[in-house]
């Protein structure tokens, strides 16, 4: 299990207590992917895209400051899962158990499956000029077991 499972899940369903929790994930992304923007990035703040800038504070109007710091929250223990399990998926991992509910027709790899895959591929060679073809990239299991697996086999190497 993810070490940042529960502390996340709590985070969202806080917030969802007055909304639908597929809106508060999608808001969750929305706003994480403006905040990790290539031009917020790459000139540490001093740029702004505008079309990101508007996307962010629109979504972000939908919410009260108590909410946005739980929004802040989330996102932080996002960064811890990384931080502690650098190939993790939690935001797949929660979509899975709690947007979906195995609803509206998608269907996701089960973790132990997308691990074996990702040691078949990696197993003794190189990631140089090497494809890795994931036949669902929903949440790119497959891919983050390939590089967790190759980064395990390079570093026993």
């Amino acid at each position: 299990m993810l070490s940042q499972s529960k502390p996340f899940t709590n985070l969202l369903s806080s917030l969802a207590r007055k909304r639908w929790l597929a809106e508060v994930f999608n808001d969750l992304v929305s706003m994480g992917v403006c905040s990790y923007h290539s031009t917020n990035i790459q000139t540490k703040l001093a740029e702004k895209d505008e079309k990101n800038e508007e996307l962010y504070l629109q979504t972000a109007g939908k919410y009260s400051k108590e909410e946005l710091e739980t929004f802040a929250k989330a996102l932080g223990t996002l960064s811890l899962q990384v931080n502690e399990e650098p190939y993790s998926d939690l935001l797949g991992q929660y979509f899975t158990e709690h947007v979906t509910n195995g609803h509206n027709g998608q269907f996701f790899t089960p973790d132990a499956i997308g691990s074996l895959m990702g040691v078949m591929v990696s197993s003794g060679q190189t990631v140089e000029h090497k494809t890795v073809l994931d036949p669902s990239c929903g949440s790119s299991r497959l891919l983050l077991n390939f590089a967790a697996k190759h980064y395990t086999y390079e570093m026993r190497s």
